[in-house]
């Protein structure tokens, strides 16, 4: 049986040049994933987005990345 790991996933990442990294990870249950990222302390509020497929295989979340975008 496959686990369900569908949901919202946030947290933060440090940054070398930036006050904090916030991250979105969204999973939907039809395998795709859209990533977002707000660079902290940069001065505006830019979402750079990340999106593609997922599945889960023996246990850990692979991921295949789409060309990125960003946008508002």
């Amino acid at each position: 049986h496959q686990t369900d790991v569908t949901g919202v996933y946030i947290g933060e990442f440090p940054c070398g040049d930036c006050t904090g990294i916030d991250n979105k990870l969204i999973l939907n249950n039809d395998s795709t994933f859209i990533l977002e990222k707000v660079y902290k302390g940069k001065g505006d509020d830019t979402v750079f987005k990340e999106t593609g497929k997922y599945i889960v295989k023996e246990g850990k979340i692979v991921f295949a990345l789409k060309k990125s975008r960003f946008g508002r």
